[in-house]
Formats: C-alpha cells, sequence, structure tokens
C-alpha cells in the first residue's frame, strides 16, 4: 500500500513538473493536456485520476507553491529575533527558493497578471497568506526590541510585494545580477522599516500625496 501510494505521489509530481516546464516557454494558456501527457509520459486516461481539468492542475499547482513557501518562511522567522535579520534572511531564503523553484515561480508570477480569473485570485490569496504571516513576527520583534512599527500589515505587504518583484527580475538575471537584485531589495526592505518606525514614534501623522 505505500509503494502504490508513493508511486502516485510521484506520478502527481510527475504530472505538475511537467506542466512547470512547457508553461515556461509557452504559458499555461498554450499548454494541451496531451502534451504535458507526454511530457510526464502518461497516457490521457491517467490524468484525470488526478486532475479533472488543466484549471483544477493550475490551482493545485498554486496551493503547493504556496504551503511549501509559508512552511519554509515560519521555520525562518523562528530562527531570527532582530526585525532586519527577519528581513534579511527572508529575503535570501526567498532568492534560494527561486533558484531551486525556477519554473514554479515563472508560472505564478506570469499567471498573477494572467487570463484565468481563478489563477489570479488564488495567487492573491497565497500573497495575503504570506502577507499575514510575516506582519506577526515583524511586530512581535518590535515589541521586544522597543523599536514599535506603524502598521505592520502594511509594512508586510510592501515587504512581499517588493520581495516578489525582485523574483520576477531575478528570473532572467545572472548569479551577479541577482545578487545585486538581493541586496537591492534588502536596502529598500531597510528604509521601509526605518520610515515605518518613524511614524510609530508619531514624527508622522499622516502620509498625502502631494
Amino acid at each position: 500500500m505505500a509503494v502504490r501510494a508513493e508511486k502516485k505521489q510521484q506520478v502527481n509530481r510527475n504530472i505538475c513538473n511537467a506542466a512547470l516546464r512547457l508553461c515556461r516557454t509557452k504559458g499555461y494558456s498554450g499548454v494541451s493536456l496531451r502534451e504535458i501527457c507526454r511530457e510526464a509520459g502518461i497516457a490521457p486516461p491517467t490524468f484525470y485520476n488526478y486532475y479533472p481539468n488543466l484549471e483544477e492542475l493550475g490551482l493545485a499547482i498554486i496551493d503547493e507553491a504556496g504551503l511549501t513557501l509559508r512552511r519554509l518562511m515560519r521555520q525562518t522567522w523562528k530562527e531570527v529575533d532582530v526585525r532586519e535579520g527577519v528581513v534579511r534572511r527572508t529575503i535570501r531564503v526567498f532568492g534560494r527558493y527561486l533558484e531551486e523553484n525556477g519554473d514554479l515561480f515563472h508560472f505564478v508570477a506570469a499567471e498573477r497578471v494572467g487570463r484565468v480569473q481563478a489563477f489570479r485570485d488564488a495567487i492573491e490569496r497565497e500573497v495575503k497568506h504570506v502577507v499575514e504571516a510575516m506582519a506577526k513576527p515583524l511586530a512581535e520583534v518590535g515589541a521586544t526590541t522597543g523599536r514599535p512599527i506603524a502598521h505592520p500589515l502594511y509594512l508586510s505587504e510592501m515587504l512581499v510585494n517588493c520581495a516578489f518583484q525582485a523574483g520576477v527580475e531575478s528570473l532572467s538575471a545572472n548569479t551577479e545580477k541577482r545578487n545585486e537584485i538581493i541586496e537591492r531589495t534588502i536596502i529598500q526592505a531597510r528604509m521601509a522599516i526605518y520610515g515605518s518606525e518613524v511614524m510609530a514614534k508619531g514624527a508622522v501623522t499622516s502620509v498625502s500625496a502631494e
């Protein structure tokens, strides 16, 4: 029974990986079920034992991507207790995640602004989960270090979106350029944190566009 379950999991991974490899060059909407099955080494009827259609496959990939990233981030946040350390470590871990899951992030980045509404909604839900999860350690570190921040949820959203954009840029970058992007993103994160700390001190009571 265990061998059968493992084999089923492997077939599922093969299907997901095949879809990700193909959509890297063709886009998800340009990939057919038959192409995915051929790439995965399975017959089309086997596909339907796992997913009813291509949209459900895409949603499963998004769900797994979000779950894996949140698990990784939670472990990262447990290991640091200084806010800038949280941000630096998070961005660096995210960078390694991109290196190891380039096809996956390419899919998520493309479908975040793609034509499939269900994909866009699912990705935004996953981004929201990460934002909410990161806001907590940011606020907790402020409370323990005497450096409180204003609007931790807004700050977290800014940092996550900044990291996401850096990830998009990194997809086609070489190692040297990728390191430059990471360092730039860390500096931008520090600037955002400093602004949030200043607001918390009451030096800035409102923000207005002039």
